[in-house]
């Protein structure tokens, strides 16, 4: 679609006014078996995207790609927003909504 001036309002037509970029935050690479465990671990290697920059659970959705088009696995993960290691952990359920988001 070509925009001419002055800008019509149909040009407008369809964009997403909502819409706000994915926030990155370095995340463990391993899948932890319990939450607990994913505290104070490196996070050198993955990065996860969420839809918030404070993470709410049961709201916020995580994503292994900076598009947005692939879900972060399911499981607990260390998550780092401080620091050098996990600072944080979070519980990955299906299609990527965050279920537990917590301090270490």
């Amino acid at each position: 679609m070509s925009i001419s001036y002055p800008y019509k309002f149909s040009d407008w037509y369809g964009y997403d006014k909502d819409c706000a970029p994915l926030i990155g935050y370095p995340v463990t690479a391993t899948n932890y078996s319990k939450p607990a465990f994913a505290c104070y671990q490196s996070t050198s290697s993955a990065t996860v995207y969420l839809t918030a920059s404070n993470p709410v659970a049961n709201s916020t959705i995580a994503y292994s790609n900076s598009g947005g088009t692939t879900f972060q696995g399911v499981g607990n993960w260390g998550v780092n927003v401080l620091g050098t290691q996990s600072n944080f952990r979070m519980t990955v359920g299906s299609n990527g909504v965050i279920t537990l988001w917590q301090a270490c």
